[in-house]
């Protein structure tokens, strides 16, 4: 075992390492925010122009943990720069970091949210495991601030019984209503008070005009709240006007494909069946009748597949998709509503899109589809052929008639267990029961005077040769 003295020295040890460690911690630190201030040396710089053409540059957003990272930063510079201009301008950059750590490029400002997270957010907004800060209630709202998670300065953290405070990001409802169509990202301009009526916002990402508005139409968001919401691009907060694109374009496409089909003879429906038929756990002879639509359609499938491009579905789809993204491309209003950073590629991606590969996407899902029924109808088909299924059938017809007969009599009161299956050796336990079956089944014989007589056991006959026969009659026009 170390001796007292090993353990005193370990201990320095590790204490020495973890001040290297840290201090090259700093170092780094130091070095990084001053080859950062000095690329942007302006101490005047419009701060949310250069985060927001940083995003569009860079092609994402910013992180709520790199703006964290990033106030930190500029909190140890101030703290540790001498040099005047150097301190001012990491001042003004953690100023802004301190104000904007959800969505510190801007990049959703001006945009529409995106449903789904519209939903969630008045889920958790419901569930009561946070409270939103709204002009409802001012003890909600400081009780909000006191229970979020993320890093405040002083002067943010006085701010408590403020409706809004500087920097916040929030939705404002353009015309009242509180829907995602009806309502935008913004920036909050300045600290509300919890009386006042109007808050004042930026509404576009640059910050540049203000506007006045009341603050019932505003919805502050919570950092934590997004960030449990969401924790993958930033874009996924907006209603992206490109993707919602392609997906109206994508249900075009397939609906004109549809068309075509039900044109050559496989309809809507088919495909369907065919998809039920190909999830289900077993087939049976039924299916086979099958067959033929699902040959016909893997045979039109393939061929549509192929390579040759100058098909006549081929042709109208690109023509369609062409004319469809010229329409969309000309109008810019809609497309200034998507995602800055990644607007630039999407447009270039859908600008070079084989619209016919959402055709041959379809296609090769419904064929896949069909091959998988057709296999399995084979392999009916094949223990038709072999005899299998009727085999299987006289067993079917005799064991329903054993069960049937047996629940018949016992409930005219046979007893099927008064004798022994080897009755000839060994002699039976109660002679008086096996007669009370005899006379039992004596009455039951007694009743019956025909198949077509309007007795008891006439009717239960007749129901148990129709229910087998509906079978094999079934068997019949499938095996003929």
């Amino acid at each position: 075992n170390p001796s007292e003295g090993e353990r005193f020295n370990e201990k320095r040890n590790k204490k020495g390492i973890k001040r290297q460690m840290f201090k090259a911690l700093l170092s780094e630190t130091l070095t990084m925010t001053k080859d950062w201030a000095v690329r942007n040396s302006d101490a005047h710089v419009h701060w949310p122009k250069l985060f927001y053409n940083y995003c569009k540059g860079c092609g994402r957003s910013i992180s709520r943990k790199e703006m964290e990272e990033l106030h930190s930063s500029m909190q140890y510079a101030v703290n540790t720069f001498k040099k005047k201009d150097l301190v001012e301008l990491c001042s003004k950059i953690l100023e802004y970091a301190e104000s904007h750590f959800i969505d510190g490029g801007n990049t959703l400002v001006g945009l529409q949210p995106n449903e789904s997270f519209f939903s969630q957010y008045y889920g958790k907004k419901s569930s009561g495991l946070y409270q939103i800060l709204t002009p409802a209630s001012a003890t909600d709202v400081g009780r909000g601030r006191a229970e979020t998670k993320i890093i405040r300065s002083s002067k943010r953290k006085a701010e408590k019984t403020k409706l809004f405070a500087a920097g916040d990001l929030a939705i404002y409802f353009q015309h009242g209503a509180m829907t995602p169509s009806n309502g935008i990202f913004v920036r909050v301009l300045d600290a509300v008070e919890e009386d006042q009526k109007i808050a004042r916002i930026y509404p576009a990402p640059m910050e540049i005009v203000d506007k006045g508005i009341r603050t019932e139409h505003l919805l502050v968001l919570h950092p934590d709240i997004v960030d449990e919401i969401n924790e993958g691009p930033t874009k996924k907060l907006i209603q992206d006007p490109i993707e919602a694109w392609e997906k109206n374009i994508s249900h075009t496409i397939l609906a004109k494909t549809m068309d075509f089909l039900s044109c050559q003879g496989i309809l809507r429906e088919d495909l369907q069946y065919v998809e039920a038929l190909a999830m289900a756990p077993s087939l049976g002879m039924n299916q086979i009748i099958t067959m033929p639509l699902c040959q016909k359609a893997i045979d039109i499938f393939t061929q549509l597949m192929g390579n040759d491009s100058t098909n006549t579905l081929s042709q109208e789809i690109q023509y369609l998709g062409g004319k469809e993204l010229e329409t969309f491309i000309s109008n810019e209003e809609l497309i200034a509503k998507a995602f800055q950073p990644t607007r630039k590629t999407q447009i270039e991606e859908i600008s070079n899109f084989d619209f016919t590969s959402v055709v041959q996407t379809g296609l090769e899902k419904y064929c896949t589809s069909c091959k998988h029924v057709l296999y399995l109808l084979e392999k009916e088909k094949q223990k038709l052929l072999d005899g299998s299924c009727k085999q299987e059938l006289s067993d079917w017809w005799l064991e329903k008639i054993a069960d049937e007969f047996a629940d018949y009599v016992t409930s005219h009161g046979v007893d099927l267990k008064a004798i022994n299956s080897n009755y000839i050796d060994e002699e039976p336990e109660d002679i008086e029961v096996i007669h009370a079956n005899l006379m039992a089944i004596e009455k039951i014989f007694a009743d019956f005077h025909g198949i077509t007589a309007d007795t008891e056991l006439s009717k239960w006959i007749r129901q148990l040769m129709s229910s087998i026969y509906k079978r094999v009659d079934s068997f019949r026009s499938i095996a003929l």
